[in-house]
């Protein structure tokens, strides 16, 4: 048997541990009388201390308790609503109040409250509607208030999140877009990968009933990628290079990460290749390196026939200016200078049809450019594709023989 001394100790931690605020705390309840003073009249009442059981008084003297501040109040309170001993006449109606008196306990910190609201939005007992998003809720928020942390509390959050995201897949797949939504968004809160996927692709999307917002689906897409949910990275790139530079350093670098990826597969994606250029090259996304972007828009360009990457290509070029006259090397493949150098060359002489370039014998004559001058190439990319000039440039860019160049696939109509 416990000491009267200890009994007082566990008394004061489980009044504490259930929401029940100190006498001093709560004294500014119903009339001047403390709460906690309140809830141990409805505790006696209901224990028949005053003879035999008196649920209806102990129901008021529980509520009168949560409205002084003592959230365990609403705990005692539901109770008895959920066991029928204090009761409407209708099942249905008295676990509906008790499931807003849960509820209600909850939000005031009760942590008894907060396991039972969500048992019953689990559950759905008559009366209650299923919801499984706010059953997360309360799992999650019990897990984290209590000192155990235990596999068991655990198993709880673990179970209802895989529910959960079952029936909101089920409601967006029956057009229930609005309910869908919501449930992502909450399951998404508590770090479910697969949710917040949904989330962002909601969030994205010209029928979302969030409202199109390309820049809010990042961060959920974001967080999907980085924990491996397929297809999550692939939409978040799209969707970095569709918001444009504004979205930001840490999403294009993940963005730069899935384009090299695709770009660098068995079957490359040429217009991931591109993207990886078209990234570095608007200075906004931080990543900026004049390297990856002639590497992968060449690339783009020579292999993949990507007219766009082509001209990105011959902008860098311009941007670069023509480098040093050259003098032709023994073996005829390329120069004898630098390979940057090299490859500048080539696209600075296509850019700008120098005459100097052209009398190397490197990449044609000079009558042979389709434009003269490197506005008019760059703005008629169809015209520049068609001559010798690409031609010589594509097998002198093939002969470097280094990470800059590529060689040209075969049935390329570019080459």
């Amino acid at each position: 048997m416990l000491s009267a001394g200890a009994r007082t100790l566990w008394t004061t931690l489980f009044l504490l541990f259930a929401g029940v605020a100190s006498p001093a705390a709560s004294a500014q309840g119903v009339g001047a009388e403390p709460g906690a003073a309140l809830l141990q009249k409805g505790l006696a009442h209901k224990a028949g201390s005053y003879g035999a059981p008196d649920y209806e008084a102990a129901y008021v003297q529980f509520l009168d308790a949560a409205d002084a501040g003592v959230a365990a109040g609403y705990a005692e309170a539901a109770a008895l609503k959920e066991a029928g001993l204090v009761t409407s006449g209708e099942t249905a109606q008295d676990n509906l109040d008790a499931a807003y008196l849960y509820s209600a306990g909850a939000e005031a910190g009760c942590f008894p409250c907060m396991l039972s609201a969500a048992r019953m939005y689990e559950t759905a007992p008559i009366g209650v509607q299923q919801d499984l998003a706010q059953a997360l809720t309360w799992y999650s928020k019990a897990y984290e208030r209590s000192p155990l942390k235990s596999d068991a509390e655990f198993e709880h959050v673990r179970r209802v999140s895989s529910r959960g995201y079952d029936a909101a897949v089920a409601l967006m797949n029956a057009g229930e877009h609005w309910d869908a939504y919501h449930q992502f968004e909450t399951l998404c809160e508590f770090k479910g990968p697969a949710a917040c996927y949904r989330l962002g692709l909601y969030r994205g999307a010209f029928n979302s009933p969030y409202g199109k917002d390309e820049a809010a689906a990042l961060a959920p897409l974001a967080f999907a990628c980085d924990h491996k949910v397929p297809g999550a990275c692939k939409s978040h790139a799209e969707l970095t290079g569709f918001v444009g530079p504004g979205a930001g350093y840490s999403n294009g670098y993940r963005a730069e990460r899935y384009f090299k990826s695709a770009c660098n597969a068995a079957t490359p994606d040429h217009e991931a290749c591109f993207n990886v250029a078209w990234l570095n090259y608007y200075t906004d996304y931080g990543l900026n390196n004049w390297e990856t972007i002639r590497t992968y828009s060449t690339t783009a360009c020579f292999q993949g026939g990507h007219s766009t990457s082509c001209s990105l290509a011959m902008k860098m070029a311009q941007m670069m200016g023509p480098p040093p006259g050259s003098v032709r090397a023994d073996s005829g493949g390329n120069w004898g200078r630098t390979v940057d150098d090299a490859i500048g060359g080539i696209f600075a002489a296509l850019a700008s049809g120098a005459s100097t370039y052209a009398q190397t014998g490197s990449v044609g004559g000079s009558g042979n450019y389709a434009s003269g001058n490197a506005g008019s190439s760059t703005g008629n990319v169809a015209a520049w594709q068609a001559n010798r000039d690409w031609n010589e440039a594509r097998r002198a860019t093939a002969n470097i023989g280094t990470a800059y160049s590529s060689s040209c696939r075969p049935g390329n109509t570019y080459c």
